[in-house]
């Protein structure tokens, strides 16, 4: 059945890192703690798609095409966009914890079955982004969570370097974008206040948080905050070079974008600015 539904290094935090032929594995990085706020998880609030309550997505988007997405999985909740539910935030530390402790070294296979015995990333239980994260991790939260790495519409998949902004091949990018219709998620015009960019508050901050920097359809922390793995790569195993989209909280307007784009390798873990969110 078809389915419907960036690069500064904080000296400031510690970690403890595991060796393993070749691959930097990152291993117990405690996370900052998450300023206060209210959680768009624990309080619903309304934006100009609907209103977003734990796990329910906007009403309208829904409304779109008759559809609506799952609202029963692990990781943030999902809004419809087009015919793809995206995670309406990048996944946070807090949600990472569930797959973290259900993490099986066994999962990996083909290109990551070189994963070691500890999953990558920041631990904690705060509603910050999971960062420090390598790109098999991602992948494989995703479909612990019964979702997958964002990649081909129309049911997921890699896709080819070339068709990162192509809004017709690439869920990430059609989200952003609107299908290609706006620069920035928001709209045309980049907004230095909009989003979390150009280190104004000092690193990452809590997922969903800034009510500016969000798309028509619910989509929040598309640009800036922390930049995204997507599903894809050229090459294969650990070496291979992944594709990772938008800017992080220290970037600025050219990487704001919804185009812009960067890579490092599969085993990567070494990005303080690097995380993900699911579609499906």
């Amino acid at each position: 059945m078809r389915k419907i539904a960036s690069a500064l290094v904080i000296a400031s935090i510690a970690a403890c890192s595991l060796q393993e032929g070749g691959v930097i594995v990152a291993v117990g990085i405690d996370s900052s703690v998450a300023d206060a706020y209210v959680s768009p998880y624990d309080a619903a609030f309304n934006n100009d798609a609907g209103t977003i309550a734990d796990g329910s997505g906007p009403k309208e988007a829904a409304a779109d095409t008759g559809a609506s997405c799952p609202t029963n999985l692990p990781g943030p909740p999902m809004v419809l966009v087009g015919n793809t539910c995206v995670d309406s935030t990048e996944v946070s530390n807090k949600q990472y914890d569930q797959y973290r402790k259900s993490y099986d070294a066994g999962s990996g296979s083909g290109d990551c079955s070189w994963i070691g015995p500890v999953p990558s990333g920041t631990t904690g239980t705060d509603d910050k982004p999971v960062v420090y994260v390598h790109w098999c991790d991602a992948s494989l939260f995703c479909k612990w969570a019964g979702k997958h790495l964002c990649g081909a519409r129309g049911g997921g998949g890699s896709i080819g370097t070339s068709d990162v902004t192509n809004a017709a091949v690439s869920e990430w990018f059609n989200a952003c974008s609107s299908n290609s219709k706006n620069a920035y998620p928001y709209g045309a015009q980049y907004v230095k206040t909009n989003c979390n960019t150009e280190f104004q508050k000092g690193g990452t901050v809590s997922v969903g948080s800034i009510p500016t920097c969000v798309g028509p359809k619910g989509v929040y922390d598309l640009s800036g905050n922390v930049r995204e793995w997507i599903d894809s790569c050229e090459g294969s195993g650990q070496y291979a070079s992944c594709q990772f989209m938008n800017g992080d909280f220290y970037t600025g307007q050219p990487e704001a974008q919804c185009t812009h784009s960067d890579k490092a390798n599969r085993n990567a873990t070494y990005q303080a600015t690097v995380g993900f969110r699911c579609c499906y």
